[in-house]
């Protein structure tokens, strides 16, 4: 099961950069992303090579270790671009301090992003409990899909933001208990091709070792 929340690319409100491509002859534009081998890391990577900027001449690429401090060098124009989430960016961008140019699905159109995982050895010792806990957020989620004012307040009143930086927040999320392969495979072309895994892996054996949807409850 999975939360799916759009990885972002945001530039502060008075840069003249409206689209990834812009990059190109930037000289040197920092790039920001969390750290290596996060998904922001590969979001980051993924722009650079599609959009064919060269890493080093068009664009750094900068380790900042967290989303917020991502948001914090953003603001302050210490980087130009940063690859991050809605969620660390939404209150700046109702005050008009923050502006989004794009997300990771305009390179790819089907994906998968943050997961539940648990130990194999905690699964088998406690397959009710598991179970249990998957009945509760699948229930959790179909009342988040189907509710999505009352959530948004929710989030609102519980991250301590305002209803307006929620409403940002929720136009860019979405929820399921679905892994797809298709979207799982398109992340693991990714990472093999960045050199991230080991170009022998298989993604069918892969995907069958990692994920396992049996815990979930049966549709009725």
């Amino acid at each position: 099961p999975n939360f799916l929340s759009t990885i972002l690319y945001a530039v502060a409100a008075d840069s003249k950069i409206t689209k990834m491509s812009d990059l190109a002859g930037q000289q040197q534009a920092k790039f920001g992303y969390t750290s290596g081998g996060s998904i922001t890391d590969v979001a980051s990577e993924l722009a650079v090579r599609s959009e064919k900027l060269k890493e080093g001449t068009d664009v750094t690429r900068l380790a900042l270790g967290s989303m917020q401090a991502q948001a914090a060098a953003l603001v302050t124009h210490q980087i130009q671009v940063a690859t991050i989430n809605i969620n660390a960016i939404a209150n700046y961008v109702v005050q008009g301090k923050v502006r989004v140019i794009g997300d990771t699905g305009d390179y790819l159109k089907v994906n998968e992003a943050n997961a539940i995982i648990a130990n194999t050895s905690y699964i088998q010792r406690n397959p009710d409990a598991v179970k249990r806990f998957m009945r509760a957020y699948s229930k959790a989620v179909d009342y988040a899909n189907t509710h999505k004012d009352d959530v948004e307040r929710l989030y609102a009143d519980k991250v301590g933001v305002s209803q307006e930086a929620a409403a940002v927040v929720f136009r860019k999320l979405t929820w399921t208990t679905n892994v797809k392969y298709e979207g799982y495979l398109s992340e693991f072309n990714l990472l093999k091709e960045t050199k991230k895994i080991p170009d022998s892996a298989d993604p069918k054996k892969l995907f069958d070792e990692l994920v396992d949807l049996s815990l979930l409850p049966k549709a009725p």
